[in-house]
């Protein structure tokens, strides 16, 4: 094996640029190795790596400019309660005129499809709904009951490319005072 002086590395460099020379650095004796097309390279998967489920999901969206805050919060939880929504989310935009909206998004089971539409209009001043199925991917979760302290928590695991991650559910720790006692919790 042939080593390169860092002093000849730049005239190396440039002959080699082609070749993607960095993956070829020795960080650790600052030298470069032999000319990549002397390497071979071993691509390596990690077998602890999560497996990414997808599923579909259907997105419903609208724009709201002549509902109350407090009726569109009204309709927002009942949009929530339904068993087939996954969630429901408001923003504040700004519409035509500069008019102040809300914008909805709503997540939903397609095979609900009817019935998600048809509960949008009920509950909300829309008149026009925006829909489709998207495909969406999601990494492997679980949930866990643990004892922390003198309760039960219950805790989300889920499976992530770079190791796995814990988080207790927000209602669990909810009554708890102040923002450390339940960062401590979780």
């Amino acid at each position: 094996m042939s080593y390169i002086h860092p002093a000849a590395l730049e005239h190396e460099r440039r002959r080699w640029l082609r070749h993607d020379w960095r993956a070829w650095v020795k960080p650790e004796a600052h030298h470069l190795c032999e000319p990549p097309e002397q390497k071979k390279r071993t691509l390596r998967f990690d077998e602890a790596a999560p497996e990414v489920d997808g599923d579909a999901v259907l997105v419903v969206e609208c724009e709201i400019d002549d509902q109350s805050g407090e009726e569109l919060a009204l309709a927002l939880d009942r949009l929530r309660a339904h068993p087939a929504v996954h969630d429901a989310i408001q923003a504040p935009v700004f519409g035509k005129k500069g008019r102040m909206m809300m914008h909805l998004h709503i997540l939903a089971r397609p095979e609900a499809q009817d019935e998600v539409l048809a509960l949008c209009f009920a509950e909300t001043t829309t008149i026009g709904l925006r829909y489709q199925v998207q495909r969406r991917a999601v990494l492997p979760r679980r949930m866990v009951e643990i004892a922390s302290g003198d309760r039960t928590v219950r805790v989300k695991a889920v499976d992530r490319p770079g190791g796995g991650t814990v988080k207790a559910e927000a209602d669990d720790v909810a009554d708890l005072a102040g923002h450390a006692a339940r960062k401590a919790r979780r």
